[in-house]
């Protein structure tokens, strides 16, 4: 999406593409603040990355929950080659969200639960600890993001929480 300025296009800011993308209007109102902070910002990005990579599995031979937007699955990623973790090609949500964190261990399972107000996601490591990604919309309006054992917390005012597990 490109606005005209003065004859010429200009490409949206980074925070307009953020309350673009937003689910709730507690993280459009929190888009400048997630923006402006890059611990948070690194966070929710990589939960919000995980969150469409596991809707993009809707109705795939990966999904193991019939119902339609509800994504369950308990998957293996196939083992890639160098070219296909350099350009992108040929990987599938699974790998995506596997090789999404570049860790030198491979990745075992990926195994996670996507609902329209909740997702968990986690990635099981051969020889280390799991990833867990997970983002819960509260009835109030409030989301929580976590990437391994670091949160975010937005509430229902836009208002910026980090935290630790």
């Amino acid at each position: 999406m490109m606005y005209p300025v003065g004859g010429y296009y200009a490409m949206p800011s980074p925070v307009e593409i953020r309350k673009l993308y937003a689910g709730t209007e507690a993280e459009k109102a929190a888009a400048s603040a997630v923006e402006a902070n890059p611990a948070a910002r690194a966070i929710v990005d990589d939960v919000n990355f995980v969150q469409y990579e596991m809707s993009r599995l809707d109705g795939s031979e990966f999904d193991t929950d019939s119902s339609k937007q509800n994504v369950s699955l308990d998957a293996q990623p196939k083992k890639t080659n160098f070219f296909q973790r350099l350009t992108g090609i040929g990987l599938t949500p699974v790998e995506e969200i596997a090789t999404f964190q570049k860790s030198k261990e491979p990745v075992s399972s990926v195994e996670g639960v996507l609902k329209a107000d909740e997702m968990d996601v986690t990635v099981n490591y051969e020889g280390k600890d799991s990833l867990v990604y997970s983002k819960v919309e509260a009835e109030d309006g409030a989301v929580f993001f976590q990437r391994g054992n670091e949160t975010v917390g937005i509430d229902a005012n836009g208002n910026l929480i980090m935290g630790q597990i």
